[in-house]
């Protein structure tokens, strides 16, 4: 295999692995935000918040506009991917904690009451249990949308990469818009994309065509 074919060959896994992950991370992002970000009991009864209700909002939203534009603005999908990692990283750190701080200020407002109950020997209230950690406040929501954001980015950044070395001069480094035909480097002359000829007269053809412009043969031998 000559140094051309093996780096197209390298150009079309990486595009195609990056595009993969890119729909796998927004994907991801998507589960994320319709999952619990917030649980809590109250009597015994489990309650729990979806991501929509909050942050998850802007999270989906921001995963359905990367994957209907992606194809064209492949670096929206890191800006949305980081975003992404940023909410689901805070949401982690603040939202047990929050919840926490809310349940043992509502318990210490209802120690008074509490207490007069107990003096005349009725048992206290006590909605909440006891022993709970911020972390068991905590759904999965926020961590599948920081490893979804994650895998967004990442196949965000290949997929961009592939395809623009796939448009770069291996030896100069001379770029070449999308929707130029380039077989050979305008720069160097080295060999930077497939030879397309007509199998008749051998004839250079445009991707698109069926026909040869000059001998009208079919375009394709099969």
């Amino acid at each position: 295999m000559t140094d051309f074919a093996a780096r197209q060959k390298g150009l079309r896994a990486l595009r195609r692995a990056g595009w993969v992950w890119y729909v796998a991370g927004a994907a991801a992002v998507l589960v994320g935000s319709v999952l619990a970000w917030v649980r809590f009991s109250v009597f015994g009864v489990e309650f729990s918040l979806p991501g929509v209700a909050g942050w998850g909002a802007l999270t989906a939203s921001c995963a359905l506009l990367s994957l209907i534009g992606g194809r064209r603005f492949p670096l929206l999908g890191v800006l949305v991917g980081l975003l992404a990692m940023g909410i689901g990283s805070r949401a982690q750190q603040e939202t047990g904690r929050a919840v926490r701080g809310r349940v043992l200020a509502l318990t210490q407002a209802l120690a008074p009451v509490n207490d007069k109950l107990m003096r005349v020997g009725l048992p206290p209230i006590e909605p909440f249990p006891l022993g709970q950690r911020w972390a068991d406040h905590v759904g999965p929501g926020p961590l599948w949308t920081f490893w979804g954001g994650a895998a967004l980015a990442v196949g965000a950044a290949a997929a961009f990469c592939g395809e623009r070395l796939g448009r770069t001069c291996g030896r100069c480094g001379a770029r070449w818009s999308p929707a130029r035909m380039v077989v050979f480097c305008p720069a160097c002359g080295e060999r930077a994309g497939p030879l397309i000829a007509c199998p008749a007269c051998q004839s250079p053809l445009e991707p698109s065509d069926h026909f040869c412009a000059v001998c009208g043969s079919a375009a394709s031998s099969d």
